[in-house]
């Protein structure tokens, strides 16, 4: 189970994801002992992010490229362009776990009578937390943690991000 202060830091992590990486990228987060460190109680968490390309290629958006993935990590056979977003999620950082995954891209919303471009983070951590991170307009983001997600109001991202958590 993540400690508070594991989840406060990875809620920074995609905070500063939102602010200052592009859309279209899968962002995927090791933590655990740091290698190098003096004491063992030191953790140390690191962001990697793998860009996604155009997503125009899936018909049925992020989810369905997130479910792809999934597949193509289960069958140990990903094939371009998903080769590298795999080795991201595979490859492990520095001797650290597999901690969480999410998915950064744009959307739209409906504001007032008006339909705005967002950005969204999306993800989820190894114990099943949900986080959203909503940037609108280049604003502040916007950040929303569920410990008990309710499966009739999470992402439509959230069933494939914990699939390639489960598959990795």
């Amino acid at each position: 189970m993540l400690s508070h202060d594991t989840i406060h830091v990875l809620v920074g992590r995609l905070a500063d994801e939102a602010l200052y990486e592009p859309a279209s990228t899968l962002i995927v987060i090791h933590s655990g002992p740091a290698p190098d460190a003096d004491s063992p109680s030191t953790y140390a968490m690191q962001v990697q992010t793998a860009p996604m390309g155009d997503l125009s290629a899936w018909q049925t958006g992020v989810p369905g490229l997130l479910t792809d993935l999934r597949d193509a990590i289960v069958t140990k056979t990903p094939q371009p362009p998903l080769d590298h977003l795999a080795a991201a999620v595979t490859d492990p950082a520095h001797g650290l776990e597999l901690t969480a995954i999410g998915v950064h891209y744009t959307d739209i919303t409906a504001m007032g009578h008006d339909v705005v471009p967002i950005e969204r983070i999306d993800a989820v951590d190894i114990d099943g937390r949900v986080y959203q991170v909503v940037r609108i307009d280049g604003g502040h983001p916007w950040i929303a943690v569920d410990n008990a997600p309710d499966p009739n109001d999470i992402p439509a991202t959230q069933p494939a991000l914990a699939a390639i958590l489960a598959a990795a």
